[in-house]
């Protein structure tokens, strides 16, 4: 690649809905703040906290774009808000329990400067616990896969996406709740969008008591019958039977048996150890020239 100066850098968007998370938001803040990234606008939406998320947030607030704390109608119109004030050409969101791994944002980076016929950059996820420790490692398969054609590859908070192509689709749907991230990626790569797998590993995903991913998992299911039907008709699959195809596509890529092995090896140990032992390490984000 090129040498990359800071004028090269996109500017990227992070918009962090919450409510009640002071038990992991701190954690979730620095890990956008210590990516050191230079050209980051981060946005914080909190839903009207009452235990103590907000005197967190306002420690912070001098790193902040935009901020603020009050009622709304839930993680979708949090997100709406926040990126009705973007101006970044990539954009994202972390869940205030989620985490990015050290050089995410630059990996990102670089990979929107050397593929400018990108619209969705996605890398690899580790999945968590409440304690940080590792469950599982799920990688994007390759963007020429089926998988990656029919959306189902990308996968918040390790996924960013152009301004251009959330204004193209009309953003988030506001009555979705539960699956709006896929709806929203269906609509783009519906639309032309391009899915680019960035090789690198990005966020931290956590699976704890509260998360609606763990509490609300029959949601998530007619959610994703009522998309399925809207933008894949001729796919008539179950929960089950869609994550069997999942495992076929990703044997086919390769990918399947790597994330076993990946998994194997870092299951019980804690996300910054892991970090560690595989030097997923901050890397430099421009030269000066």
């Amino acid at each position: 690649m090129d040498r990359i100066g800071l004028l090269d850098l996109p500017r990227i968007t992070i918009v962090m809905p919450s409510l009640n998370q002071s038990k992991f938001i701190e954690e979730a803040i620095l890990s956008i703040l210590e990516q050191n990234y230079p050209r980051l606008e981060f946005m914080i939406l909190d839903g009207g906290s009452t235990d103590g998320s907000q005197e967190i947030i306002k420690r912070y607030s001098d790193h902040l774009a935009f901020w603020q704390s009050r009622g709304d109608a839930g993680q979708t119109d949090a997100l709406i808000q926040g990126f009705s004030h973007a101006t970044g050409e990539l954009m994202g969101w972390l869940n205030s329990d989620d985490i990015l791994l050290p050089g995410a944002l630059n990996h990102i980076a670089r990979a929107y400067i050397s593929h400018p016929e990108g619209n969705i950059f996605g890398g690899n996820t580790l999945v968590i616990d409440e304690l940080g420790d590792v469950l599982r490692c799920r990688r994007p398969p390759s963007e020429t896969s089926r998988l990656a054609k029919y959306g189902w590859s990308v996968v918040p908070p390790a996924s960013f996406f152009t301004h251009k192509v959330y204004e193209n689709v009309g953003g988030l749907h506001r009555d979705l709740h539960y699956i709006m991230d896929a709806d929203l990626f269906l609509r783009m790569i519906h639309n032309n969008a391009r899915f680019q797998e960035v090789n690198a590993w990005i966020s931290g995903f956590r699976l704890q008591s509260l998360s609606k991913t763990v509490t609300k998992g029959s949601n998530f299911e007619k959610e994703f019958e009522s998309i399925r039907e809207r933008y894949l008709p001729w796919i008539k699959l179950t929960p089950k039977k869609g994550r069997g195809l999942y495992i076929w596509i990703q044997l086919f890529n390769g990918n399947y048996v790597k994330m076993f092995m990946e998994t194997c090896s870092a299951r019980g140990m804690n996300w910054k150890k892991w970090c560690e032992k595989n030097q997923v390490i901050q890397i430099t984000p421009y030269e000066d020239y």
